[in-house]
């Protein structure tokens, strides 16, 4: 679902009726952003990537 050059993990998919919607983390803006992505083509097409949280904060605890 991601085209980027960095890193894309923790990927996720929901269907609702004839959408489609995908969220993954990814890292390529140098920041952990969280992207979304919709089909409501049943999967056919999907709208262009949408950075939907930017998190500044580390995602997991160092301890």
């Amino acid at each position: 679902m991601s085209d980027t050059l960095g890193s894309s993990t923790v990927p996720k998919v929901a269907t609702f009726s004839n959408n489609v919607y995908f969220v993954w983390l990814d890292i390529s803006l140098g920041n952990n952003e969280v992207f979304y992505r919709r089909s409501i083509t049943q999967g056919a097409s999907f709208e262009d990537p949408r950075i939907y949280v930017i998190l500044q904060l580390p995602l997991r605890s160092p301890h």
